[in-house]
């Protein structure tokens, strides 16, 4: 109790602070007196410009709360949940981490390592359930526009959580990172992202390593089609520099450009994509030829 104490005054102290890094250590001393992080801890953090929160084995003791007041929190871009979410009830669980997938615009890491969100158990008990863990979140990933790194490292995955995270990968056009090592996924799971890759063209970085070693027979197309991505990528940086001081007349003509140049390879209704462009148009507007109305609204229908 006294180091939860020392916590919650720690957070007090810095609350007219710039945003602040909250860390609750792992140490025997503080799991012995409550590893949790209750409902007091959060609503300290709610009204804090926090952009980094991360936990470390310190159970979340009510997860929906948890997303109620981060799933909007205008501040938070990174947050790490290693080892903390509650696992007594997986469907309830997956259902508050979904909504907070989809519901942020802000989040671009999200470490939800060490969590048994694989169904590796489920498995072998007979009893497998698309409404827990990884398959339960795919969904939420696939439709997620900020996320740019999600860690899912040491989650007992298997190759059928991979048939659905790798699904949510031929739909989302944000991530780029993404971890799957110290898993037991096979060649089997590792080919699932093959036939991903070819709808994806956003993800440049796959961590399979410490799984089974027979998704290496695989890692070389796999990296095949990184490189690939990460040269499309490389390509769409370098167009929009070298347009940078293209005259356009209306802003529906710059939006046709960037339509035609971008199509099916990045969402440009994505928060992220909608900054980097407006700061594109920011940057030409001398060059831009704007008809009068809102830029932003009508740059990005």
């Amino acid at each position: 109790m006294f180091l939860l104490n020392k916590l919650l005054g720690v957070l007090e102290a810095t609350s007219n602070t710039t945003p602040d890094k909250i860390k609750i250590p792992r140490n025997n001393l503080y799991f012995l007196n409550g590893g949790f992080v209750n409902n007091e801890v959060i609503n300290m953090l709610k009204d804090k410009p926090v952009s980094d929160i991360r936990f470390f084995r310190a159970k979340i003791i009510d997860i929906d709360n948890f997303v109620n007041v981060f799933k909007t929190h205008i501040s938070l871009t990174s947050v790490t949940l290693t080892g903390s979410i509650p696992t007594e009830y997986p469907e309830k669980t997956a259902s508050a981490l979904s909504e907070l997938i989809m519901t942020t615009t802000t989040i671009t890491y999200l470490n939800l390592s060490s969590n048994e969100l694989g169904n590796r158990t489920g498995i072998y008990s007979g009893i497998f359930s698309p409404d827990r863990g990884v398959p339960a979140l795919s969904k939420a990933i696939g439709i997620n526009n900020s996320i740019t790194n999600l860690d899912l490292r040491d989650n007992e995955l298997i190759d059928r959580d991979i048939f659905f995270l790798a699904e949510a990968c031929k739909k989302n056009t944000s991530l780029k990172t993404l971890n799957l090592s110290w898993g037991y996924i096979s060649k089997k799971g590792g080919e699932f992202f093959l036939d991903a890759f070819e709808i994806n063209y956003s993800l440049t970085t796959l961590d399979l390593s410490h799984n089974f070693s027979t998704v290496d027979y695989i890692s070389e197309k796999i990296e095949k089609y990184l490189e690939r991505n990460k040269s499309k990528e490389l390509n769409r940086n370098n167009e929009l520099t070298e347009n940078k001081t293209q005259n356009f007349e209306t802003e529906q003509e710059f939006t046709n450009f960037l339509k035609s140049k971008f199509v099916g390879q990045c969402d440009l209704s994505s928060p992220m994509i909608r900054k980097k462009y407006a700061n594109i148009v920011e940057d030409t507007e001398n060059d831009v030829i704007l008809s009068g109305s809102n830029q932003e609204d009508s740059l990005f229908i």
